[in-house]
């Protein structure tokens, strides 16, 4: 869940709908200066399933019995989620994703075994780090269970797997299916990134994760801004429009803390539905 501060009340977007944007976004990509994704239709369903997971916390009365509080008593946002929870719901998100198809699972898988690395990278903050013992031992269980299933969706792929990885990829310029593979799982992560940044409504990045202009061509990064709070800019930019819209569900609730997570899950589940529009322009 996105918790998108707006002063007197809270707009909760949930990660479904906010991958449903990043596969808007990404149904957008391509124009002279960059190539789109390929195989498009995959790319576009592992972005649409990169977050596939996080139903079990975010519907109320979900598998995990709905969305929870943050310690201080508000809406739980993703930037704030801990084990057990981060690795049962990106466990989830692979599992569903590769069920559908195995070129979009192996993109869910990356992801998210990209998230674990970094939630235990000692540039992230404290608050933001999983550093605790017990913290570890799930993630790097997690971790095995992943690399486990990347080996099977390889091979199924035709993808190598005697190859040395590193966060499930292969080094750059060894072969082009491999090529092919950062090129897209760096889109996933450009749209991932915007639409995070856009459905939060305050900003998240100053610049963009690594993405390639053309498969097997050196990586950039694009200059991210948040110039007004429902507007993301990029430059360069990448999309084939001259500007993106995105409309996303959310619900509205009171802008304070909550005595007790049952009090807001009924007014979560009480709450009425609103349309959270965003532009993403060039910069």
């Amino acid at each position: 869940m996105i918790r998108n501060d707006r002063g007197d009340h809270f707009l909760l977007v949930t990660q479904h709908d906010h991958a449903a944007a990043a596969a808007a976004l990404a149904g957008q990509l391509g124009n002279g200066r960059f190539d789109g994704p390929d195989p498009r239709p995959q790319v576009l369903l592992g972005t649409e399933l990169h977050d596939a997971g996080w139903p079990m916390h975010d519907d109320p009365g979900g598998e995990a019995d709905g969305p929870t509080l943050s310690p201080a008593g508000l809406p739980l946002d993703v930037l704030e989620v801990k084990p057990p929870l981060a690795t049962n719901i990106w466990r989830e998100s692979a599992r569903r994703a590769a069920e559908r198809d195995p070129y979009a699972g192996l993109l869910a898988s990356l992801h998210v075994f990209t998230l674990s690395a970094l939630a235990v990278s000692p540039t992230l903050t404290t608050n933001e780090r999983f550093e605790r013992r017990e913290e570890l031992f799930l993630v790097n269980q997690f971790q095995q269970d992943e690399i486990e299933r990347q080996e099977s969706l390889r091979g199924r792929l035709g993808l190598r797997t005697d190859r040395p990885l590193h966060l499930g990829l292969a080094a750059p310029n060894v072969d082009r299916d491999e090529d092919r593979l950062r090129f897209n799982f760096a889109w996933l992560r450009l749209c991932d990134a915007v639409s995070l940044d856009a459905c939060a409504g305050r900003r998240l990045f100053d610049k963009s994760p690594v993405v390639h202009p053309r498969v097997g061509s050196t990586g950039m990064e694009l200059a991210m801004a948040h110039p007004e709070p429902d507007v993301v800019t990029l430059d360069p930019w990448p999309f084939a429009a001259g500007r993106v819209e995105l409309a996303v569900p959310a619900r509205r609730v009171r802008r304070e803390p909550f005595e007790s997570v049952e009090a807001f899950r009924a007014a979560y589940a009480a709450a009425e539905p609103v349309t959270h529009r965003m532009t993403v322009r060039p910069g």
